[in-house]
């Protein structure tokens, strides 16, 4: 640590060229895969706009175990197969959920690809949800 500290203070301008890009590389990975969005915007959006979908990403034990309401469960490993299936929601909101938020982002970049407007992800996920002590479907 006390050689980064030495390095950075030797070479500012090289640290701080690093920190500007990896910003805005964050920055833009997390726009490809869709705006995040906080459960009470979900909850307005569903309940605002009845053609928003919620794609649960989680496989299907894990749905079966508790999904948010009327969500489709479509796993994040078997996304690509089942574009077909989720295309007549091309033209609407369609809310990303998966455990923690980790796989929402390269599955809004695979529906992004194929042609999905509108994409939203949860923020924290199903676990962020949960932890709201917001309702679950258990089936």
């Amino acid at each position: 640590m006390e050689k980064f500290i030495l390095f950075a203070a030797a070479h500012p301008i090289l640290v701080g060229i690093f920190v500007v890009l990896l910003i805005l590389l964050i920055i833009t990975e997390n726009q490809k895969g869709g705006k995040t969005i906080s459960n009470i915007e979900l909850t307005q959006l569903v309940n605002r706009d009845d053609t928003a979908v919620i794609i649960d990403l989680r496989d299907s034990k894990s749905f079966k175990a508790g999904h948010i309401t009327q969500a489709i469960n479509v796993p994040h490993a078997t996304l690509k197969q089942n574009l077909q299936m989720l295309d007549k929601y091309k033209e609407s909101p369609v809310i990303l959920v998966c455990d923690h938020g980790q796989h929402s982002g390269s599955s809004g970049q695979i529906l992004s690809k194929s042609g999905f407007a509108h994409i939203l992800r949860l923020r924290g996920g199903i676990h962020g949800w949960s932890g709201e002590n917001l309702p679950l479907v258990r089936s």
